[in-house]
């Protein structure tokens, strides 16, 4: 049994009419989708992957990385049928997340990433980047071709290379990490990267205690530096992980579930790591903790932001 504490913020952002994000945040599913196509095909693209997260979250029993590409892969195809026959234009999304299975003798997070949304762990006072952007600015970046600060202002920065739907059919990275007591994961999109660095970041994921403030923390920095696009944030903190009998974490014995990890491709991308920084006397002034909410579903916001808070208890294979 794993225990987390969680929260997910989305906001359209001070210049976007319309959000096209959309975040989830449900007991063992958490991630984010950034809708491409323009307003109504973004929107709705985004809504359609949070659909079939929401779906695996619901399975029963422990889930296994094969239910996650077929959850991933039933995304894809409402997406392109859905560009097809009913928007008369291409509607994608970017897939970024962590998802708890039962495919070790520990319990693991699944890390599915396509797109240029990512997902981060905090731990130990190291921000790492579990993903790698699909973007034609990255590609630039492993080429050696522009610098990072040239990047952040790249006139091809909002170009992504491969997403959900969009009429084609990529393949998500996979890697999985373990499931440790006290790391923290951070899934946000675009609109937070482009506007908070990775050293920003790591302050405030070191500087807020919980979820909620550590969330609307960066949601309120992303906004201060211009929030220019739509901004979408879920925190996950790892606050207890059950052990058997004799003290080791409890075993998958299920053949099934592990002849079906060997059927997804898994990938290990490079991490680079952030330590974090004392924050700014001022800075911290400003960003004041918030009450908590309650709610219990994934929402998107529009115009205003949307929350989710939890604490849960997701089950793993025993």
């Amino acid at each position: 049994m794993v225990e987390v504490a969680a929260a997910a913020l989305t906001h359209r952002g001070r210049v976007r009419p319309v959000n096209e994000d959309s975040v989830i945040a449900k007991t063992r599913v958490f991630a984010v989708a950034d809708g491409m196509g323009g307003h109504r095909a973004g929107d709705l693209a985004s809504a359609v992957v949070a659909e079939e997260m929401e779906r695996l979250a619901a399975t029963a029993g422990p889930i296994s990385p094969k239910q996650v590409d077929a959850a991933v892969t039933a995304a894809r195809t409402r997406l392109n049928n859905m560009a097809l026959f009913k928007l008369g234009r291409q509607a994608g999304a970017t897939l970024s997340g962590a998802v708890l299975v039962g495919h070790e003798p520990e319990p693991q997070w699944l890390i599915v990433n396509l797109g240029d949304s990512r997902t981060y762990r905090y731990a130990e006072g190291q921000l790492t980047q579990l993903t790698v952007d699909h973007s034609r600015v990255a590609e630039l970046l492993a080429a050696g071709q522009i610098t990072d600060s040239q990047a952040r202002y790249h006139p091809e920065r909002h170009v992504v290379t491969k997403a959900l739907g969009a009429g084609a059919e990529f393949t998500p990275d996979y890697s999985l990490i373990p499931v440790t007591v006290g790391d923290r994961l951070l899934i946000c999109s675009d609109g937070l990267t482009n506007e908070v660095d990775d050293a920003q970041i790591a302050t405030f994921l070191a500087t807020f205690a919980s979820p909620q403030s550590a969330a609307q923390a960066l949601l309120d920095a992303a906004l201060s530096h211009g929030g220019a696009d739509n901004i979408s944030v879920v925190i996950v903190d790892v606050t207890s992980l059950a052990q058997g009998a004799d003290g080791t974490p409890e075993e998958d014995t299920d053949p099934h579930r592990q002849a079906d990890a060997a059927t997804v491709q898994f990938r290990t991308p490079a991490h680079q790591t952030t330590a974090a920084q004392p924050l700014p006397a001022a800075s911290s002034d400003q960003l004041a903790e918030p009450p908590a909410d309650a709610l219990t579903t994934s929402q998107k916001a529009d115009p205003e932001t949307q929350s989710n808070t939890a604490d849960t208890s997701a089950e793993t294979a025993k």
